[in-house]
């Protein structure tokens, strides 16, 4: 079920990232717009699983269907913009856009924890799934954390503002249906 649930959203994804194109978006990360999962992302996600155990269904088949995606950006003209490209004298509109690691990244995740003294005092560990809502906008912040493994299928994200409790799935259906933004 999951796995159908996240090919749909890596559908969805992409008609989104096409109209924000032809809108005339600004990205922050152009490049990143929307990126397919890839062979060595897919080896990330088993040598992750063979390291801490099995990944929530929901985050495993979100890595393996939708994996990279950064709606951060505005549309030119926009006052306040929803980022903070350089200098600004207004605050950026806060809309959470869509943000997705890479499989990579959750990998690259466990390995600087492994390597940190420092991060052992914060066990267990916390995947920083994606920036909050403010670094979304160009501003320092924080991240949407889940704690892998875990026995639930559908993981809650820690972090997001006012969606306390909120999971992977829900926190996603939220995002598509606002046009990728899940404050738009």
């Amino acid at each position: 079920m999951t796995e159908l649930t996240m090919r749909r959203v890596a559908r969805n994804v992409d008609v989104v990232v096409s109209r924000l194109r032809a809108a005339g978006w600004q990205w922050a990360y152009p490049e990143t717009a929307r990126q397919a999962p890839t062979d060595a992302g897919l080896q990330a996600i088993t040598a992750v699983e063979e390291r801490v155990g099995p990944l929530p269904a929901a985050l495993r088949a979100c890595l393996m269907h939708v994996s990279e995606v950064w709606l951060c950006g505005t549309l030119p003209g926009w006052e306040p913009p929803w980022f903070a490209f350089g200098d600004l004298e207004t605050y950026p509109v806060t809309a959470d856009p869509l943000v997705l690691p890479p499989a990579a990244w959750l990998a690259a995740a466990l390995a600087e924890w492994d390597r940190n003294e420092w991060m052992e005092t914060k066990r267990p560990w916390r995947f920083g799934f994606a920036p909050d809502e403010q670094h979304k906008a160009g501003i320092s912040g924080g991240t949407h954390d889940i704690l892998p493994p875990h026995a639930t299928a559908d993981p809650q994200l820690l972090g997001v503002e006012y969606r306390d409790g909120v999971t992977l799935v829900k926190y996603l259906r939220a995002c598509l249906a606002n046009g990728g933004f899940c404050r738009g």
